[in-house]
């Protein structure tokens, strides 16, 4: 049997602690869900509205539980894009020192 290990993203690592923090161990064959919720109304186009209607009634789930799932799927995205562009910022407005490569690939012995 192979011994081997996996280093998570800090994203997928994110996703892992929500996983565990939301599932319960199995009881007869289910899994207890632990989810806190909060109610936020949100307007939508008719179109998008009767499509996710349509995909609950060929799956016997709620518009509720696709829109939901499109958000958590979703929100870890921004959250990275949003830090990436403050970062980009910070780093034009001197607040963050940076390196050039050649000064990188030369510290690492990496220059040929």
């Amino acid at each position: 049997m192979a011994d081997w290990s996996v280093e998570l993203t800090p994203r997928a690592e994110k996703a892992v602690k929500r996983l565990d923090h939301s599932v319960r161990k199995p009881v007869a064959g289910t899994y207890a869900v632990n989810m806190s919720t909060a109610v936020l109304s949100v307007r939508l186009p008719e179109d998008l509205k009767r499509r996710l209607d349509d995909l609950g009634s060929q799956t016997g789930r709620s518009a509720t539980f696709y829109v939901r799932e499109a958000v958590e799927s979703y929100i870890d995205d921004l959250e990275y894009a949003y830090a990436l562009k403050a970062e980009a910022e910070a780093v034009r407005r001197g607040e963050i020192k940076t390196r050039r490569l050649d000064e990188i690939t030369a510290a690492l012995g990496l220059d040929a």
